[in-house]
């Protein structure tokens, strides 16, 4: 989900996806979102891999889609995967946490601590294709009980963030009063 740019890592899932297929022959990959906005767009190149490797049969480019739809795709999918380069705190984990979609991402923003319990999904060690690959079986092969990611990520709203926020502003001003 998001602007086909190269720091989003879709070409590291289409790279990943041959290897994929030889475990998990249905194995299917949606790349929902469009061009980017900003910096250069990848599109081409993500292409370009989808027809060296012959998967245009197994990859759909979706391009962008209206956020009341999004529930669907997240709900649609098996595993939600986002290999980004780098994150701030990225809406996507938790939006397809709260779908119940078990997350495979790599160790970006706040995505570390997003996935800090093991029956949301899997950080990766590293970003790429072969990194992105080894998360993927793994998360293909996991017994995930989406509606246990879904309860445990109810706790994760607006007022919870507020108040950890809170928390930790009043640690460092603790912390710099005894300085």
């Amino acid at each position: 989900m998001g602007d086909r740019l190269e720091l989003k890592g879709f070409h590291l899932l289409v790279e990943a996806l041959p290897e994929i297929r030889r475990v998990h022959p249905t194995a299917y990959l949606a790349i929902v979102g469009g061009p980017g906005r900003h910096g250069r767009d990848y599109t081409a190149e993500i292409e370009r891999r989808i027809e060296t490797l012959g998967l245009w049969e197994h990859v759909l480019l979706a391009g962008r889609r209206p956020h009341e739809e999004l529930p669907w795709w997240y709900s649609a999918a098996d595993v939600f995967a986002l290999m980004s380069s780098r994150e701030g705190s990225p809406n996507v984990v938790l939006e397809s946490l709260a779908c119940g979609t078990p997350v495979v991402a790599t160790a970006v923003g706040s995505i570390p601590d997003d996935l800090s319990d093991p029956r949301l999904g899997i950080v990766l060690p590293e970003r790429s294709g072969k990194a992105a690959e080894a998360g993927l079986r793994q998360a293909l092969l996991a017994p995930w009980d989406r509606t246990a990611i879904r309860e445990l990520t109810r706790t994760r709203n607006w007022g919870s963030v507020a108040n950890a926020c809170e928390g930790a502003l009043g640690m460092l001003t603790d912390r710099l009063m005894t300085t």
